[in-house]
């Protein structure tokens, strides 16, 4: 079988490391909101916490226990395949017990199926977000840091191409993943190499050096399990500048940012370039008859759009909208203007021969 092409080693080290992001104390909360008393704190990035507040407000504790359950498999079945091996010479002794799960193949499996199974049960695009923001944490090392990334990337991969496997079925493309070299893997020296370039049990230890980040950190989302194009287009939308800046202009006025998805579908209609900030107008009469309030988006025209510099959106569209079908209607809309200006470019007339 001919292994497909790979990217470039030392790219996939520059590209795939995130921003440090800060730590906190997280507890459970009920509905994403409130504290549950007499939980233990863990230690995570901001945004890991905020992730899984959208996870607790859409699937409840049920939903948290099941995410924390995924974790735990994903750590018994790495350990089944591939157990204690002999460590080599060289590892020191207080990180032997480090060198067995990190950095080799058990490592690469691990994170590789996590996400699989993440994908599986809260779509691709909260995945990404979440265990994105998993490797924030201040001071991670490069070689490290990148692995996990990369990997995790490729077991959201295999969730999408396989949205109808099992569990059980999951964990064995992936393990067919490391047979094949499509993960990634640290030699003896500690540097990257593909999976199948390095024997079982015969990988080092990263090295300590920490670069820039490629990688901003992820803004929150829901956890819905969009599959299909509804998960594609959730992904694209997450990954435009301009839902990040909609998320952050939310925040920056104490509203919850995870109605970024609204903002960014408003924009995206009203052919807005990019958002500076959102403004709370006065309240209205919603389409149902409730009362609501107005939420202006205010921006730049992209060049050549007619129409105002802002997009108009009501607080009950930021509870209501869901991701898939904001992502869907504003990557329409940028399509339609896209197709509309390259129509316009091949009906202009040529001028001097151009």
């Amino acid at each position: 079988m001919n292994t497909p092409a790979r990217p470039d080693l030392a790219e996939v080290r520059r590209s795939y490391q995130v921003a440090d992001d800060v730590m906190i104390d997280y507890r459970p909360r009920v509905a994403g909101l409130v504290d549950i008393p007499f939980t233990d704190a863990r230690r995570m990035t901001r945004t890991e916490g905020a992730l899984l507040d959208t996870l607790t407000q859409r699937h409840g504790l049920l939903g948290l226990r099941n995410f924390a359950g995924l974790a735990d498999q994903a750590f018994a079945e790495a350990e089944r395949r591939y157990p204690d091996q002999p460590v080599p010479a060289g590892i020191p002794g207080d990180r032997q017990r480090e060198w067995q799960g990190n950095d080799g193949h058990r490592d690469a499996f691990r994170h590789c199926y996590w996400n699989a199974l993440m994908t599986k049960d809260y779509g691709r695009g909260w995945t990404s977000a979440f265990a994105t923001a998993h490797e924030g944490v201040p001071g991670n090392w490069a070689n490290r840091e990148a692995m996990d990334l990369y990997n995790n990337a490729v077991g959201r991969q295999i969730a999408a191409d396989h949205p109808n496997a099992t569990r059980e079925q999951l964990a064995g493309h992936v393990a067919q993943a490391v047979r094949d070299g499509r993960l990634v893997v640290l030699d003896a020296r500690g540097q990257l190499a593909w999976s199948d370039g390095v024997r079982i049990g015969r990988h080092g230890l990263s090295p300590d050096d920490v670069i820039g980040p490629r990688l901003p950190t992820p803004g929150t989302q829901s956890s819905a399990a969009p599959h299909g194009r509804d998960g594609e287009a959730v992904a694209a939308m997450v990954a435009h500048p301009m839902y990040a800046q909609a998320a952050g202009a939310l925040d920056a006025q104490g509203m919850n940012p995870l109605g970024a998805h609204v903002v960014f579908n408003g924009a995206m209609q009203a052919g807005l370039a990019n958002v500076h900030r959102v403004s709370l107008g006065n309240e209205v009469i919603g389409a149902d008859g409730m009362p609501t309030r107005h939420v202006f988006a205010l921006g730049d025209r992209l060049p050549g759009t007619a129409g105002r510099d802002y997009a108009m959106v009501t607080q009950r569209d930021l509870e209501t909208v869901q991701p898939g079908d904001a992502a869907r209607a504003g990557l329409g809309a940028e399509q339609a203007r896209a197709a509309a200006l390259a129509q316009d470019r091949t009906q202009a007339p040529r001028v001097m021969g151009v």
